[in-house]
C-alpha cells in the first residue's frame, strides 16, 4: 500500500522518524528483556543516554551466545502471561557445539 506521507517525506524528517523509531525500540528493549538490560549495563550504556547517531555506536549487540543463554524466556519482551504460544526448543545447531554453521541460499534445499 503507497503511504504518499511516509513515502515522500523528506530525506531529515525520515531520519528524524527512524532515529524516534529506534530509540523507542531500545528503550522498550531496556525495559522489558533482562538479558538485554544486563548487555546494556555490562557495556555502561542506559537507553535514555542514546540521543544521536554517534552514541548508537556503543549499544551492545545481541551475540549468537546471548541467545544459546536466554532463549527463550530470558528474551521474552512482554509478560509470559501475556503469550499465546511458546516455540518449543530447538535442539543446538552444528554451530552450537564447534563445528562449521552452514548456510542454506533461498530456494537450495539442505
Amino acid at each position: 500500500m503507497f503511504e504518499r506521507d511516509l513515502q515522500m517525506m523528506g530525506r531529515d524528517a525520515l531520519e528524524a522518524l527512524q532515529w524516534r523509531k529506534l530509540r523507542r525500540i531500545v528503550r522498550y528493549a531496556y525495559g522489558n528483556v533482562p538479558a538485554i538490560r544486563r548487555r546494556f549495563k555490562a557495556a555502561g550504556v542506559e537507553p535514555d543516554r542514546v540521543r544521536r547517531p554517534g552514541d548508537f555506536a556503543r549499544v551492545p549487540l545481541t551475540t549468537k551466545e546471548d541467545f544459546a543463554e536466554n532463549y527463550p524466556l530470558g528474551l521474552l519482551a512482554v509478560p509470559r502471561e501475556k503469550l499465546v504460544r511458546l516455540p518449543a526448543p530447538q535442539p543446538p545447531a552444528c554451530g552450537d557445539n564447534g563445528c562449521r554453521t552452514r548456510s542454506i541460499a533461498p530456494g537450495q534445499r539442505p
